[in-house]
């Protein structure tokens, strides 16, 4: 990800659309699928405020960060104890 917190795509389905990822019949952009859809953290927050007013938009960023920095201090506790840490198996016996 880019480090920003908004995300399209996730939660509670609210309408479905589709559109070609492809770009126009013979198109010659070359760059891999990730960059030509990439939609830049501002811009997704600009959508998402559209299509949920700002009312509903706040209160599910509210609800999201919120989420988020949970999230996030309960990694940052799992790193420091080291207790949910196991060294990678070093053979197929190991693994099963």
């Amino acid at each position: 990800g880019d480090g920003t917190k908004v995300s399209l795509g996730l939660g509670r389905p609210t309408r479905a659309t589709s559109q070609s990822l492809g770009g126009p019949y013979g198109s010659t952009d070359a760059r891999a699928i990730e960059e030509r859809t990439w939609v830049p953290s501002e811009q997704r927050m600009r959508m998402l405020r559209s299509a949920m007013g700002d009312a509903g938009f706040g209160r599910a960023l509210l609800q999201h960060l919120e989420e988020c920095d949970s999230i996030q201090r309960s990694r940052a506790q799992c790193e420091e104890d080291g207790e949910d840490q196991l060294p990678m198996p070093t053979s197929m016996r190991e693994a099963h």
